[in-house]
């Protein structure tokens, strides 16, 4: 989808205080992972607190996506440090290993943290490990966790536990170190006892003394939870909590967290508290209530802060016909010991129907039907042993409502006749000035009852035999993998051509008022992202209930489809080479830009040019006018091409200019001269071409 990006969490200590870093990262390629993690790995070193020789605290704290930069000196200690800090994931699921983050080549980053990585919120959750201590007067310690690897585990000599790092003060005690433990894990530092071998570290205990005793500088302990069961936190996730209700009625707006309809009408009682009503907007729209910010767009404007929970919307200016916007916080949503999460002790073994009951008492449920209980990303079936769950101390365990969908569905698909057209041209060719040109095997993406001149059209009758008459039965805890897979069975019975274009579809959301509305006006993937307001599909593993998708949504199913194209480089206006580059009909130019990048640096120029630091502007040329000086829009007919837009819709909107012609994409790279160097700016330019 062109650039993607991720949340990212780091949990760390230094200079004896427990750290949070939040980014959100942009990922500069689809199956460029060891790139990615390379730059998530510097970024938090050059960006997050107490890091780097001056082990200053950053002024911007832990705001996602900030970008503090330091001085030349500093930087150049900050990129020195790269080597002694790893980076690791917090296990999926119990008993999982905590490796470093370093996916192998060909994986993407995404791939590679959501098959092994503990996601909370839509956060990845790691941890960074320093291999020596900050500085003279701090030692590190590591706690190994045996509460963490399941009853089952323990009983087939398999035990895998959590070791976490941290680093305290030479003068700190033992109750210290609890306290740095109980702020990053939450568990009960009076329930807890750290053990050092075979004896019992009490409170008063200096940490110095256990260094001086195993003669090393990081010694290592246990920490035990003195509990019966397992001690868990059971946290309400998506919609169904706390149904809103009362004689008034506030418009919310949504952020783009939530998907498809993002204005929505609920009711509320001017009685209840600011606290309730966060759980409230849960209910409506599925965002976690830990996170999220409240600003009153009208009859006036102001922002609540979690001070005023237990103040009543009366008191705070809420009434009947205001609007509420709400946003999402990163850092917010990333902190631990919520207090929306609630502290269970839950056996460790028996029927897991105990454990559903017990959630469903701790909820105010009537009884546990409609209950879903997930742990580590799979559910909990009430008819399991709790002892084969994976369960252990410190498990978050997600309750759902779960309830049963019907959704309308469109699949957006090329048409027949288009693809038997452009199959004979499916090769690349140079004409005479050595300009490369190229056809590709998807030029648009429409949606509608007609096909078009780009030759793609949408399959919504196909799509209204194969999904039972535009309607999918789904349940609300579904992830958007599980509702796709529920889509193939359904078109199974029709044809195979559904099926094939249904498989690694990427699906969106919409309200279905506004589809029906507009479905008409919908001919391209760029009018789609219009209509959308973004080009983001929903996550594979999100659920829908916590994207806030209900019976009033339209799922878009749109087939990754590949393009084959051909760049031109250009140094000034001498071309150096030629590059055929595969990518999907869904990515932007931002992607298309970062690929050429790791093409070039994978292949260099032939005289060594660098690419580094470059910029990169887009405009899309109709018609025979290739010369590199009328890169910009001028006299001829032309199409300026926005950087988040796919490369089938910028395509698909360039026929409503011109309907004849070929297709440019063109593009220059340029980068900014360093110091002590010439002010003339070297640039390097693409050029694509579509017949």
């Amino acid at each position: 989808m062109g650039s993607a990006s991720i949340n990212v969490a780091v949990r760390y200590s230094r200079l004896g205080h427990e750290e949070l870093w939040c980014h959100a990262l942009d990922l500069e390629g689809r199956d460029d992972g060891p790139t990615d993690a390379a730059r998530l790995k510097s970024l938090f070193v050059e960006t997050a607190p107490r890091i780097g020789p001056n082990g200053a605290r950053s002024s911007s704290g832990t705001l996602a996506g900030t970008s503090r930069r330091r001085t030349a000196a500093s930087s150049g200690g900050a990129v020195s440090m790269v080597a002694g800090i790893e980076l690791q994931i917090v296990p999926c699921r119990p008993s999982g290993k905590q490796v470093e983050v370093m996916p192998v080549s060909g994986q993407s980053l995404v791939d590679f943290l959501e098959r092994s990585c503990r996601e909370d919120n839509g956060i990845f959750q790691l941890r960074a490990v320093f291999h020596t201590p900050s500085r003279d007067g701090f030692m590190s310690m590591f706690v190994s966790f045996p509460g963490s690897a399941t009853f089952a585990a323990g009983q087939s000599n398999t035990l895998t536990v959590l070791r976490e790092q941290f680093e305290v003060k030479d003068s700190a005690s033992v109750a210290d170190l609890k306290r740095m433990i109980h702020k990053r894990t939450q568990l009960p530092t009076d329930r807890g006892v750290l053990l050092f071998g075979i004896h019992r570290l009490h409170d008063e205990v200096p940490v110095r003394a256990l260094a001086t005793a195993e003669g090393a500088d990081a010694p290592s302990l246990q920490f035990h939870l003195a509990v019966t069961g397992t001690f868990v936190f059971l946290r309400r996730e998506g919609q169904g909590h706390c149904e809103p209700g009362g004689p008034c009625c506030m418009t919310l707006l949504l952020p783009d967290y939530v998907r498809g309809t993002r204005a929505r009408a609920m009711r509320f009682d001017p009685m209840q508290q600011l606290g309730d009503l966060r759980s409230s907007i849960q209910a409506m729209s599925g965002m976690p209530p830990t996170g999220m910010q409240l600003f009153m767009a009208s009859p006036q404007a102001r922002s609540f802060a979690r001070v005023e929970s237990n103040e009543t919307l009366e008191s705070l200016g809420f009434t009947d016909g205001c609007t509420l916007r709400v946003d999402y916080s990163l850092a917010e949503g990333s902190e631990s010991g919520s207090s929306d999460d609630m502290p269970l002790e839950i056996p460790s073994a028996g029927s897991a129907a105990e454990l559903y009951e017990i959630a469903a008492a701790q909820l105010r449920l009537a009884d546990s039907a409609s209950l879903m209980l997930f742990a580590g990303g799979g559910a909990i079936s009430q008819n399991s042993d709790l002892s084969l769950a994976p369960l252990v101390d410190g498990s978050v365990i997600s309750a759902y409502i779960s309830k049963p969908l019907q959704l309308s569905v469109s699949i957006l698909t090329r048409a027949a006749s288009d693809s038997a057209a452009s199959s004979g041209s499916g090769s690349g060719s140079t004409n005479g000035s050595g300009r490369g040109t190229g056809s590709s095997n998807s030029s648009g993406g429409e949606v509608g009852s007609a096909t078009s001149g780009d030759g793609v059209s949408s399959s919504s009758e196909a799509i209204a035999q194969a999904v039972a008459l535009q309607h999918l039965a789904c349940i609300s805890s579904d992830t958007i993998a599980e509702v796709r897979e529920r889509a193939i069975v359904a078109a199974s019975a029709v044809n195979s051509e559904s099926i094939a274009q249904l498989r690694g579809s990427k699906v969106f959301a919409i309200s279905s008022s506004l589809w029906q509305a507009s479905a008409s006006e919908c001919t391209t993937l760029a009018s789609l992202a219009r209509l959308l307001g973004h080009f983001t599909p929903c996550s594979d593993g999100a659920r829908l209930s916590r994207l806030g998708i209900c019976d009033e949504e339209h799922l878009i199913f749109v087939p990754q489809q590949q393009l084959h194209v051909e760049i031109e480089v250009r140094l000034g206006s001498d071309t150096r080479v030629v590059r055929k580059l595969r990518v999907a009909s869904t990515s932007d130019l931002h992607g298309l830009h970062l690929l050429l990048k790791q093409e070039l640096r994978a292949r260099p120029l032939p005289d060594g040019a660098a690419i580094e630091n470059l910029q990169c502007h887009w405009s899309l040329r109709l018609g025979d006018h290739a010369a590199p000086a009328a890169v910009s829009p001028c006299s001829v007919p032309s199409y300026v091409a926005p950087a988040g837009r796919s490369l089938a819709g910028i395509l698909s909107s360039a026929a409503a200019v011109v309907a004849t012609g070929k297709r440019r994409l063109s593009g220059s790279l340029s980068s900014e001269p360093s110091e002590g160097m010439a002010s003339k700016k070297r640039r390097v330019e693409g050029v694509i071409e579509f017949e």
